[in-house]
């Protein structure tokens, strides 16, 4: 996003999904496992009743470190670092070399839908962090994003439009940069959607909406709440908003919410992968070479 001649970097969406499930203040984006570890290969068949495979799940009680199938052709944190870090370089220069050496890229925007793909996808399960901040996220991640929104929003450099679009332009065909295939990005919220609809999901909404009536609580499914006007406010963190989102939170662990409703996704997740296994292998090496023209680079520096 070129802002005021600034480079504004905002990561590729995967899933719009994942913004809701956020609440409206957090941003989507090119997510995968913190761990920076996965399988090259689509996972095998879901294991037992309807669970999803071991290898898909880090902590049991920390769904932030649990991995979706789709995250196979999603490249990882760390490969999506180094390509922009190298791109920003190769911009850097440029616009040096065109006259405009007080340029510099925008900082990157910290992630406020969480730290991997999984996180806060079907909602808040961090006990701690939910006592504090509700459905917002931490504050210091608030407070990161907001600060490096308005560094990357300003640009004192004076510079041209047209000389930075000129160096982005010979920056992509030297390194270009790393996006989420719509395949992917389909894949990724349709399960999503779809998984919503399954009897086994929609069951344990039931629970979960009874439960929290239970508590004085009027909501059909857990978006509800995280979709209240009430909590949208980007920086202020009510006591209605804390205590809802405890009850959710206490709810959703009486009934297994979370794992189901991800249980559920991943085997839809299989499946559209091995429908279009061709494809995504296509994706991937594709990734690869855009990954190693980036790492090629960042080594001869």
């Amino acid at each position: 996003m070129n802002l005021n001649g600034r480079l504004i970097k905002v990561a590729a969406p995967v899933a719009a999904a994942v913004a809701i499930g956020a609440v409206a203040f957090a941003s989507s984006g090119m997510q995968s496992n913190g761990n920076d570890i996965r399988s090259q290969q689509p996972a095998a068949s879901a294991e037992g009743a309807g669970r999803a495979p071991k290898e898909l799940i880090g902590n049991e009680d920390n769904p932030a470190t649990w991995r979706l199938p789709v995250e196979d052709y999603i490249p990882l944190r760390a490969e999506v670092r180094t390509v922009s870090n190298v791109r920003d370089q190769l911009i850097d220069d440029c616009m040096s070399k065109a006259g405009y050496e007080d340029w510099q890229p925008a900082p990157d925007l910290p992630d406020l839908s969480g730290t991997s793909l999984v996180d806060r996808r079907y909602g808040v399960h961090d006990p701690a962090l939910t006592s504090q901040r509700g459905y917002h996220p931490s504050l210091a991640v608030q407070n990161a994003y907001d600060a490096a929104l308005e560094i990357g929003a300003v640009d004192k450099s004076g510079s041209d439009p047209g000389a930075l679009r000129a160096c982005v332009e010979a920056t992509d065909a030297k390194a270009p940069d790393v996006r989420s295939d719509p395949l992917v990005q389909q894949i990724d919220s349709t399960s999503y959607v779809d998984s919503m609809k399954d009897p086994a999901v929609v069951a344990a909404f039931g629970k979960w909406s009874s439960c929290m009536k239970e508590k004085g609580y009027s909501y059909k499914n857990p978006l509800e709440p995280m979709e209240d006007p009430r909590f949208g406010h980007p920086t202020t963190v009510t006591e209605a908003e804390i205590a809802t989102a405890r009850a959710d939170l206490d709810c959703r662990g009486q009934f297994d919410v979370t794992r189901t409703w991800f249980d559920t996704e991943s085997k839809i997740q299989q499946e559209q992968i091995k429908r279009n296994a061709s494809a995504l292998r296509a994706i991937a090496k594709d990734n690869r070479s855009v990954i190693a023209k980036s790492a090629k680079i960042a080594a001869k520096n």
